[in-house]
């Protein structure tokens, strides 16, 4: 019989039957493919209970904001309500969001969406009583809002939703955190609102944007 070349040879090993033989084989085979299922088991076990007590957004709320309208879960997040605040808590400001975002809220890929978002684009910014104000200092989060072109929230609202369903792809393979903005349905109408001119009769949706710095709740997905 040809011997197998994954058994080791022993010198003056006492020769064993071809039964025991292949019975010491199978033996070590079964407990192998034993120990692989197990451990499939156990992987897939640990992964369906990390999913299921992890994997929700954060908490919406029906209430408005009396100065803003806005969903009042977009402010007084984990960044605060003000640009000092959130800057002295170590967040950072989404450019494409708008928004204050602890800083492991948001991913290598985020960042490089705004550059993403605003190459080659020189849309301008301006306070309420129309002061025109610099790209730089609203790419920093300095104003509580700004007023720019209607192009740039079709814009945004791509990009938000990119956001979500990148944050939802990798939920599963790590833990993502999602802020409640960008997870929001009422977000979500807002700009099926805009890209499909309900806004307004012309099509364009609006003629210019209003875009408030937002705070948001952050939760694990």
């Amino acid at each position: 019989m040809e011997e197998d070349p994954f058994i080791p040879e022993r010198p003056h090993a006492t020769t064993h039957t071809p039964w025991n033989k292949g019975l010491w084989i199978s033996g070590l085979l079964l407990s192998f493919f034993l120990g692989v299922i197990a451990s499939k088991l156990i992987s897939l076990s640990l992964s369906n209970t990390f999913r299921t007590s992890t994997c929700h957004l954060p908490p919406a709320s029906p209430d408005g904001d009396p100065s803003t309208g806005l969903p009042t879960d977009w402010f007084n997040g984990d960044c605060g309500s003000s640009s000092e605040v959130a800057r002295y808590r170590g967040c950072q400001f989404s450019f494409v969001l708008h928004a204050w975002l602890p800083s492991d809220a948001l991913s290598e890929e985020d960042m490089a969406d705004e550059v993403l978002m605003h190459r080659g684009r020189n849309w301008p910014w301006a306070l309420e009583n129309g002061t025109e104000v610099a790209v730089e200092s609203v790419r920093r989060g300095e104003f509580s809002h700004v007023y720019t072109a209607a192009e740039w929230h079709y814009v945004h609202c791509a990009y938000v939703w990119k956001r979500l369903h990148r944050t939802l792809r990798d939920g599963g393979n790590r833990r993502s955190k999602i802020d409640a903005y960008t997870s929001s349905f009422v977000h979500m109408e807002h700009c099926v609102k805009v890209l499909s001119g309900e806004h307004g009769g012309d099509g364009s949706g609006m003629e210019k944007s209003v875009v408030y710095a937002k705070f948001p709740a952050c939760d694990y997905l």
